[in-house]
């Protein structure tokens, strides 16, 4: 009877089956700049134990590229679509308005609407609208800062917008040796700036219409031209000390700058010596001239996803309040937002273009002039390089006196149209 209960035993335990591992979902995080926070990975990594995040780095050793961008678009078009992407950085980012009129994402919406710790009022409002794109939000981010121009309201008015018109009749009330931005800035600064924040008026990216052959992008040209073509930075220092001088002497009639907190309304003030507005640069139908810029990475998530509730988990990280915000970026959280603008800062002197300030606690005023002009901001940096590269490299000819302002025109025009023609 025992050898029979030892046997009966030994075959129980040999026909058992034996445990079968859970299967591992991984999620691919495709990632054009290299910068995705690998520590957040891990976290999220740690915390699950049946789908994982594997980064697929389309950077150069951390830096971005266009080889890298295009790479991770030509795969995306071929059917081979990351779960996660993340888009790039402020000066380089993959085409976000094209992949999501095409639909390679997600809308978060609905995502931020029932997620127990956010939901519609958990974010703040003007970075949040103007980052939708048609309505949809297809990408997180945690914090911002505004890139404008600011100049002494005397000069400028106490407004928030105008046109090349409006900015040239506002300079002839200047002393007559004075520049409109820094003397420092050339014809390709003043082309980056004022083309980014005009991009959407010359291509209808739902229609595929370019119009770079309108009078206002020859306007636009022709004012630019009034630039210097180059400029000797061999002596820096001695550059700071002269656009300093020319602000505190009324020579300068605007200075291009970062918004990150109340703060800057005092730097601005003290530096021109003045009261100052956020005039911003000028737009074709004087619209606000000043844009977000986002402080830390963006992700989306894909249409294709494999399993959008765990990728939505990563991709809301960026929103949750930290409780940790500090200068200088612009929470998107709102209550962290709230925590933010009110809290206590540390403060010592601080030097502007070799101007030296001392700063005190922002007063209720300056959080209101603050507020006010963050408030109205409505737009988000719109990068296409491609386009930005056909446009400086037909002008270089034109800002040399090599080509007439119609060659280049039209030679923007039809390359523009071309590539834009492409994508449809």
């Amino acid at each position: 009877m025992l050898l029979g209960v030892l046997f009966l035993a030994a075959c129980g335990a040999g026909g058992e089956d034996s445990p079968v591992e859970a299967e591992v979902q991984t999620l691919v995080l495709a990632t054009v700049s290299g910068n995705v926070d690998r520590e957040m990975v891990s976290r999220f990594n740690l915390a699950h134990s049946d789908v994982q995040i594997e980064v697929k780095d389309y950077s150069e050793r951390g830096k971005i590229t266009d080889a890298g961008i295009d790479q991770l678009m030509s795969e995306i078009i071929a059917g081979q679509i990351p779960d996660i992407i993340e888009l790039g950085t402020n000066t380089r980012q993959l085409p976000v308005r094209q992949l999501a009129q095409k639909g390679y994402l997600e809308n978060l919406w609905p995502y931020i609407e029932n997620d127990p710790d956010l939901g519609r009022d958990s974010l703040v409002k003007a970075p949040i609208e103007a980052a939708k794109i048609n309505g949809a939000l297809y990408f997180s981010f945690g914090s911002v800062v505004i890139n404008t121009l600011v100049g002494p309201e005397r000069i400028t008015g106490k407004r928030y917008s105008w046109t090349v018109e409006n900015l040239e009749e506002a300079f002839q009330a200047m002393p007559e040796d004075s520049t409109i931005v820094q003397y420092c800035d050339t014809k390709l600064d003043m082309l980056y700036y004022l083309f980014h924040f005009n991009l959407g008026h010359w291509i209808d990216w739902e229609t595929g219409k370019v119009s770079f052959d309108d009078e206002e992008f020859r306007s636009y040209l022709e004012f630019v031209n009034e630039f210097p073509l180059e400029f000797d930075w061999s002596d820096p220092e001695t550059v700071n000390e002269e656009i300093g001088s020319r602000m505190l002497s009324g020579r300068q009639m605007l200075t291009n700058t970062n918004i990150s907190s109340p703060l800057n309304v005092q730097i601005m003030d003290a530096a021109f010596h003045e009261k100052t507005a956020f005039i911003g640069y000028p737009t074709l139908d004087g619209s606000i001239g000043s844009c977000f810029y986002f402080a830390d990475e963006q992700f989306a998530m894909s249409a294709a996803c494999q399993n959008k509730e765990a990728a939505w988990e990563f991709i809301r990280l960026p929103f949750l309040c930290e409780k940790s915000q500090i200068d200088p970026a612009i929470p998107v959280n709102q209550e962290e937002f709230d925590i933010w603008l009110n809290c206590e800062r540390r403060l010592e002197p601080l030097t502007y273009s070799s101007i030296e300030i001392d700063l005190h606690q922002p007063t209720q005023e300056e959080k209101d002039r603050f507020l006010d002009f963050f408030n109205r901001v409505d737009k988000v940096v719109q990068v296409n390089n491609t386009v930005f590269h056909i446009v400086k490299d037909q002008c270089g000819s034109y800002f040399a006196g090599d080509k007439t302002l119609d060659e280049t025109v039209n030679l923007i025009q039809r390359r523009v149209s071309l590539y834009v023609n492409e994508q449809f």
